[in-house]
């Protein structure tokens, strides 16, 4: 029975790096790559287009890999607590795991439905507005989810 618990928790410790990797290459391609190689576009009809058809693509990934990791780490900070405890590392990468996946879970789930609903009713002035408000958050997700990355593969290799 013991062996059991250790490959399942061998597991879910895979699945959560990998759901991690794919939360934070996507947030960096998107940060650093796609999103200004689209603002270079000048024609709105075709940047409607790619935005469209990067949303189709990335957002069922995106919020998949954000849910993924949410489950995984709400068992790994379970089963691991004496260790957080006990390991001021351990603390840090989980403070930066939770405030990047509160901004993920934040800005994929709540504003993004948010702003589908003004751009459905037509408010485009609050619209902008909450862009505005909101242009941080992709960035500071991509800085705590590389810090609670890079921590978590520097502690499992210590």
């Amino acid at each position: 029975m013991n062996d059991i618990v250790l490959v399942m928790d061998s597991i879910i410790v895979f699945v959560h790096i990998i759901a991690g990797t794919v939360l934070v290459s996507m947030s960096s391609i998107m940060q650093l790559i796609v999103g200004p190689a689209v603002s270079l576009l000048t024609d709105s009809n075709q940047k409607k287009l790619v935005t469209e058809k990067l949303k189709k693509r990335r957002v069922p990934v995106m919020d998949g890999a954000i849910i993924i990791q949410i489950m995984t780490a709400m068992y790994l900070v379970h089963a691991r607590w004496n260790m957080i405890l006990s390991e001021p590392v351990m603390r840090v990468k989980a403070l930066s795991g939770i405030i990047a996946l509160s901004l993920a879970f934040s800005a994929h789930f709540y504003f993004r439905n948010k702003k589908n609903k003004l751009m459905t009713a037509g408010k485009t002035a609050e619209l902008k507005t909450l862009n505005e408000k909101t242009r941080f958050i992709e960035p500071l997700v991509l800085v705590f989810g590389a810090i609670a990355y890079v921590i978590g593969i520097y502690f499992n290799h210590m």
